[in-house]
């Protein structure tokens, strides 16, 4: 895991409460048969590309739990791809027939996963509603910095716990209740403008 985050600034890690563990769905039924995969494509479109590039400096990752076998954490690489919910759907389908080259599979639960991303440095926070308004925490400018956000579920209550004595830090977006793709832009858009 280590060599495929090295390079990167910036990683925003989704916990995905139902996206399957399994090539069982197809591009046309990522909402449906593949668990919500639909929010995953998103998370990842927002995530390391922009308007007409990819991000270089940012990793895009998905921890998978739902059936058959979880937890699944996909890592997603920048990479001159077309952007589509479906385009990026066909391509997780690739990864879990071991297939990609855009995105490596490891099997890791959140918690191993964090452990491994704060060893290498990176600061942590919890995209969480009730958090610090995040227009008030002073972001790491020249550090390596990592969001946390859950998908339309959430996280259980014992996970979150766990995530809370975790991270440096938890952070809201304010009083509505976003996409956690949405989240994602959002976050981009406020470190874009400060560097």
């Amino acid at each position: 895991m280590e060599l495929l985050l090295a390079g990167y600034r910036r990683l925003f890690i989704l916990f995905s409460n139902t996206g399957v563990t399994a090539p069982v769905f197809s591009e046309k039924t990522l909402a449906t048969e593949g668990g919500r995969m639909d929010v995953v494509a998103r998370g990842a479109m927002y995530a390391i590309w922009d308007t007409e590039r990819p991000r270089e400096d940012t990793a895009f990752i998905a921890v998978l739990n739902g059936p058959p076998n979880p937890p699944l954490t996909l890592v997603f690489r920048p990479t001159r791809i077309s952007l589509s919910e479906v385009s990026i759907g066909a391509e997780i389908l690739r990864a879990l027939r071991g297939e990609s080259k855009l995105i490596n599979i490891v099997r890791l639960d959140i918690l191993s996963l964090l452990g491994i991303v704060k060893r290498l440095g990176f600061l942590l926070v919890l995209l969480i509603e009730g958090g610090e308004d995040i227009a008030s925490f002073s972001m790491p400018l020249d550090g390596k910095i990592t969001f946390i956000l859950g998908d339309h579920i959430g996280f259980p209550v014992s996970l979150l716990k766990s995530l809370e004595g975790v991270v440096d830090a938890r952070l809201s977006l304010g009083r509505v209740s976003y996409l956690g793709s949405h989240c994602i832009a959002f976050v981009n858009e406020i470190l874009d403008a400060l560097s």
